[in-house]
């Protein structure tokens, strides 16, 4: 038979487990629409590359966008990795 401190503690842990879970869902939201967002940035990049002439001087600050969209890229999957590791994907 469980005790009232008992009881307590498991509501707790619950309700903390339960918080894990939504901020997890919560950065697996963010994660997701920062690469939509990075998809379109980096074919946008791609489009314009292709666009401007190879002399350009405008080609290395569009080179400089695609270097920092291919971080973010980058950082997304990190963040991505460590909410599965964190939270059980939901069946």
């Amino acid at each position: 038979m469980k005790t009232a401190p008992d009881t307590a503690v498991a509501y707790a842990d619950l309700d903390h487990a339960h918080r894990l879970d939504a901020m997890g869902l919560a950065a697996r939201s963010t994660v997701h629409e920062l690469n939509n967002q990075m998809v379109a940035i980096l074919g946008l990049a791609e489009l314009l590359l292709d666009a401007l002439p190879e002399d350009d001087a405008r080609r290395l600050d569009v080179e400089d966008i695609r270097a920092a969209g291919g971080k973010v890229v980058a950082k997304t999957r990190e963040l991505a990795l460590m909410t599965r590791l964190l939270v059980p994907a939901r069946l």
